[in-house]
């Protein structure tokens, strides 16, 4: 499976189950494993992460609002991932704080 595949299988979970942030937000690597099937390696997890929260901000809209709270909660997980990456901060602040 491609990255974008992944990505768009991963929006449509949280599109049905806005909750389920919470265990990307926990455990983004067993999270994205359990919604797809694959198993990711850091990089690529880190790469979904990101295409998943611009998507989130493309859309706008209800799956915006209810994830905006976890904004700064994701930031930290995936950073954890691809470490202290000022460009990746920024995009989640355009994200969430509109």
């Amino acid at each position: 499976m491609d990255i974008q595949a992944i990505i768009d299988q991963v929006v449509e979970t949280l599109r049905e189950a806005p909750e389920k942030a919470q265990e990307i937000i926990a455990d983004p690597a067993a999270a994205v494993e359990q919604i797809t099937g694959h198993r990711l390696e850091e990089g690529d997890l880190a790469s979904v992460a990101q295409g998943v929260l611009a998507k989130i901000g493309e859309e706008g809209g209800d799956l915006q609002e209810k994830l905006a709270g976890l904004g700064g909660s994701i930031g930290e997980a995936v950073s954890s991932l691809i470490g202290n990456n000022e460009t990746f901060g920024n995009l989640l602040d355009n994200i969430f704080k509109k």
